[in-house]
């Protein structure tokens, strides 16, 4: 279930300096995280993803594997409000490096292979 789809903090950054920097200077160096995307899904199991998409990235999306700090039970809702319940109740999260998905962080060109993993996350064994 995807809790957050967001712009990545990159985003945010570029758009402060693209506000604060004089139209003189050249600043496309500087402005390449503008439209970085960042998104969050969650499970019931308590594992999760996180995939960030933008200049880091080289274009392509990168997924990692995360694991909840307090998995809770989930419930269906299309309201913002009720999803960003759920991220405070599920809290903290860091990044997991042993599940069969991959061990770091894992590129995808292909959105079908991004998919699959997606769903072999949410049949993972929860802790």
């Amino acid at each position: 279930m995807k809790i957050l789809d967001t712009f990545h903090p990159a985003h945010y950054e570029a758009l402060m300096l693209e506000k604060t920097l004089s139209k003189d200077f050249d600043r496309s160096p500087l402005l390449q995280g503008k439209g970085s995307t960042h998104k969050l899904y969650a499970f019931p199991n308590g594992y999760g993803a996180s995939i960030i998409n933008g200049f880091m990235t080289f274009g392509s999306e990168e997924l990692a594997v995360i694991f909840f700090e307090n998995p809770v039970k989930f419930y269906r809702s299309k309201k913002k409000r009720f999803r960003k319940k759920l991220i405070k109740q599920l809290g903290k999260y860091h990044v997991t490096y042993d599940t069969p998905i991959t061990s770091n962080v894992k590129r995808y060109s292909n959105p079908k292979e991004l998919q699959q993993d997606l769903t072999r996350i949410s049949k993972l064994k929860g802790v």
